[in-house]
C-alpha cells in the first residue's frame, strides 16, 4: 500500500489517460542562486511511467556494464591517490598542501630540482640561472609593455602582440620609439631562448631520473620523486577516466532516449508490470523479511545471553560469594547476630 500511494497510483492514472505508452519529457529547473538566478535551465529528460534505468537494464545492459567497469577503475585510481596523499602529505611530505594538478606539478618541480641539486650542483645551478634569467626578462617585458610607445599597438582587448611590435618596427629606422620597440623584441627573444634552454636541460635530466625510478631497490633519495610522479600519473588517469565515463554516459543517455518511441505496447507492459511494479514489491518484501529475520536473530541472541547460566548455578555462585564476604567481614572484626 505504501508503494501504491507513492508510485503505482500515479502510474495507473497515466495509463488510464494515455494507455500503455512511455512518453519522455524535458526536465527544466529554475536556477535559485548565482548569475542566472531565476532563469530556466535544461536538466535533461525523464519518463515517469518507465524510468530510464529500466530501459538501460533491459536493452543496454552491456553498455552500462562497460561504464561500471570504468567506474570501478576510477574508484581504484582515487583510492590509490588517497593512499599517496595520506602517506606523503605530512608536514615534511612531498605532497604537502597539494590539492590540484598545478600544485602537484609545482611539487614535482621542487622535488626534482632538490634531487638534481644533490646529484649535480653545478648543472642544477646553471638550470636555475636560466630560470632566473627568464623571469628577469619577463619582468622587463612587463615594464616595457606600459611604455607609451606600445599603447597604439595594443588590440581591442588591450593586449600587445609581438607581431604588432615587429610590424611597427619595420616602419621605423631610428629614434626613441625604434630603440624601445627593438629592446622589446630583443628581450622577448632572450626570454624565449632562456626558457627553451632551461626546458631542454630539464627534459634531458628528467628522463634520466625517471628511468632510475625503476631501480630495485629504489635509492632512498628518489622516494619523494617517485611519489609525486606517481601522483601526477594518477591525476591524468583520473581525468581520462572521468572524461571517458562522461562521454559513455552521454551516449548511453541518447540510446535510451531514442529507444522510447520504438517501444511496443507489450514491451511497455513488461517494463512497467514486471520490471517496475513486481520487481519493486518483491525487493520491498524481501527487505521486510530480512529485517524481521535480523530482528528475531538479535532477540534470540539476547535471550541466549540472558539465560546462559541456569538458576541453580547462579544461586550456588551467589552463596559462595556471600560466604567469602562474611569471612572477610569477620576477619575485619565485624560481627552481627
Amino acid at each position: 500500500m505504501d508503494y501504491w500511494a507513492e508510485t503505482m497510483q500515479d502510474d495507473c492514472y497515466l495509463i488510464a489517460d494515455d494507455g500503455w505508452v512511455a512518453k519522455t519529457h524535458r526536465v527544466i529547473e529554475i536556477v535559485k542562486s548565482g548569475k542566472g538566478k531565476g532563469k530556466k535551465k535544461y536538466k535533461g529528460w525523464a519518463c515517469d511511467l518507465v524510468p530510464k534505468p529500466l530501459i538501460v537494464a533491459r536493452y543496454f545492459a552491456e553498455e552500462q556494464a562497460a561504464i561500471n567497469v570504468q567506474l570501478a577503475e576510477l574508484e581504484t585510481v582515487i583510492s590509490s591517490k588517497t593512499e599517496l596523499e595520506e602517506e606523503h602529505g605530512g608536514e615534511e611530505g612531498a605532497l604537502k598542501d597539494v590539492s590540484t594538478k598545478a600544485d602537484a606539478q609545482a611539487a614535482h618541480s621542487q622535488t626534482f630540482v632538490a634531487l638534481w641539486n644533490d646529484e649535480d650542483k653545478s648543472a642544477c645551478a646553471a638550470y636555475l640561472a636560466l630560470i632566473e634569467s627568464g623571469m628577469e626578462h619577463v619582468a622587463q617585458l612587463r615594464e616595457l609593455n606600459d611604455h607609451g610607445h606600445f599603447t597604439p599597438l595594443k588590440n581591442a582587448k588591450g593586449k600587445l602582440t609581438l607581431k604588432a611590435v615587429k610590424v611597427r618596427l619595420t616602419a621605423l629606422s631610428e629614434g626613441d620609439e625604434h630603440s624601445t620597440l627593438a629592446k622589446y623584441v630583443d628581450t622577448d627573444k632572450a626570454q624565449k631562448d632562456a626558457t627553451k634552454a632551461a626546458r631542454e636541460q630539464l627534459a634531458t635530466i628528467e628522463s634520466a631520473f625517471i628511468a632510475r625510478l625503476d631501480e630495485d631497490p629504489l635509492p632512498e633519495n628518489f622516494r619523494d620523486l617517485q611519489a609525486v610522479t606517481r601522483y601526477l600519473e594518477l591525476l591524468d588517469q583520473e581525468a581520462a577516466l572521468k572524461k571517458a565515463i562522461k562521454e559513455a554516459g552521454a551516449e548511453l543517455d541518447q540510446l535510451a532516449h531514442d529507444k522510447y518511441p520504438e517501444l511496443s505496447e507489450d514491451e511497455v507492459k513488461t517494463l512497467v508490470v514486471d520490471d517496475k511494479w513486481l520487481a519493486t514489491l518483491e525487493a520491498a518484501i524481501d527487505g521486510e523479511m530480512e529485517r524481521i529475520s535480523q530482528a528475531l536473530t538479535q532477540r534470540v541472541k539476547e535471550l541466549a545471553e540472558r539465560y546462559e547460566s541456569p538458576l541453580p548455578e547462579m544461586t550456588e555462585r551467589v552463596a559462595k560469594l556471600e560466604e567469602k564476604v562474611q569471612a572477610h567481614l569477620q576477619h575485619m572484626g565485624f560481627a552481627w547476630s
